[in-house]
């Protein structure tokens, strides 16, 4: 198993969330139970899931099952979002030293690490990167596609339906049984081929 690793700096007042979401060829959500958030912290067969020990590295990692992703899951695209956006106004621009960090979850060794440009102005949510299969292998392609709605807009983007309702919790975006739905947004996403990486 190998770890994808989340990292950033952020004033104390912001609060960011992260997820995983497994998708199909459309770049849609293939099962409910596919979308990896604080509510939910695995995928359906645990293939993709939060790592609850405490990293003194990352502020967040996953844990990734290469062998055990099921083959109708073709992308993993792995988001930030920040808590409460659309109350407190809170954006992206106060957040910097963003990155991805891939390991190798045999050696320990680290594969490579992926920064995310700090140019941000108003955006609430932004995608740091996607796994794909290509070819029988899995690559990774660093993104940096920001979204200005938060976590609603960038599950309406994958197909993820959002209850968004008034704040009992920590997180005011609560998904309450997601279901697939058509998205009606999508946005550009930004590839540079030579962040093209080889993972199995």
């Amino acid at each position: 198993m190998d770890w994808i690793g989340l990292d950033w700096y952020a004033p104390s007042h912001i609060d960011i969330d992260v997820s995983a979401f497994l998708l199909g060829h459309d770049e849609k959500i293939v099962r409910e139970k596919d979308f990896v958030y604080y509510g939910q912290p695995s995928s359906s067969n645990f293939s993709v899931k939060f790592d609850k020990s405490m990293s003194t590295i990352e502020n967040q990692q996953f844990i990734i099952n290469f062998p055990n992703i099921p083959y109708d899951v073709q992308i993993i695209s792995f988001a930030l979002t920040i808590c409460d956006s659309e109350i407190n106004g809170y954006s992206f621009e106060e957040v910097s030293k963003i990155h991805l960090r891939i390991v190798n979850g045999r050696s320990q060794d680290e594969m490579a690490v992926f920064p995310i440009d700090n140019s941000f102005s108003k955006e609430s949510a932004v995608v740091l990167g996607t796994l794909y299969r290509y070819a029988g292998e899995w690559k990774f392609h660093a993104v940096g596609a920001r979204f200005y709605g938060g976590l609603t807009d960038l599950c309406d983007t994958y197909g993820v339906e959002v209850d968004v309702r008034p704040n009992t919790q920590s997180q005011n975006e609560t998904l309450t049984n997601p279901t697939l739905v058509s998205p009606t947004q999508h946005t550009k996403t930004i590839r540079n081929k030579k962040d093209q990486l080889l993972i199995l």
